[in-house]
């Protein structure tokens, strides 16, 4: 923990000195882009999601029988500096068997991220950025996804690290945003089975974080 804490410090003063030299240009230079109005807040939708598997909010068959899913994350920032902004994001996942009303999956994501804007207006252009959220993890389903061995209820939660990168095309306070990433994730809890038993485990690893198109709006 004390070493993500680390981590996530060390991004936080790259990037706010990284900012602090574009906005103090050399002697005998002036921004060019002073006179323009600077953006404070947006507010972004992303129909599509995939949290490192096919999760576009389309179904998925398992065992020969569709899983029904629905997926979606938001995104609010606020642009406390030219190149910088402060994240909140939610992400949502959650998919039911559309015969066996007992089997589901369903993942909850949500924490708190900062952007870095290459352009000095933030809220437009090439961005990357840092996540440090929290996961909740609920299923129920047969262990080897087969339909021939016991059943099992998971329940566990934990953390994710998100880099996410990518670019933002903004027209009069209308944005498109197309990105990607990485994660890592830790997360633990209990395997309650069939038969009575509990097992806990804990898993963790890295993910691609899939590709990501959103819109939405700058204030």
């Amino acid at each position: 923990m004390l070493k993500k804490i680390t981590a996530i410090i060390m991004f936080l003063l790259f990037f706010s000195v990284l900012s602090f030299a574009q906005e103090n240009p050399d002697v005998g230079e002036t921004a060019d882009d002073s006179s323009e109005s600077r953006n404070w807040f947006s507010l972004t939708i992303y129909p599509l999601i995939t949290l490192g598997v096919p999760m576009s909010g389309m179904s998925r068959s398992i065992n020969g029988r569709p899983f029904m899913g629905f997926a979606f994350s938001g995104e609010a920032e606020f642009f406390f500096m030219p190149h910088l902004s402060l994240a909140m994001d939610l992400r949502f996942f959650n998919v039911e068997d559309s015969d066996v009303d007992a089997r589901f999956d369903s993942y909850r994501i949500w924490g708190p991220g900062i952007r870095w804007y290459l352009n000095r207006n933030a809220g437009n252009g090439f961005f990357a950025g840092l996540y440090y959220e929290y996961l909740t993890l609920k299923r129920a389903d047969y262990d080897d996804m087969s339909g021939d061995t016991e059943f099992v209820w998971v329940d566990k939660s934990g953390f994710v690290e998100t880099f996410w990168t990518g670019y933002r095309m903004d027209y009069k306070g209308f944005y498109l945003e197309f990105s990607t990433g990485v994660l890592h994730y830790s997360i633990k809890g209990n395997e309650f089975h069939e038969n009575g038993t509990k097992e806990e485990t804990s898993k963790e690893g890295f993910y691609f974080a899939g590709i990501g198109f959103g819109a939405g709006l700058l204030f």
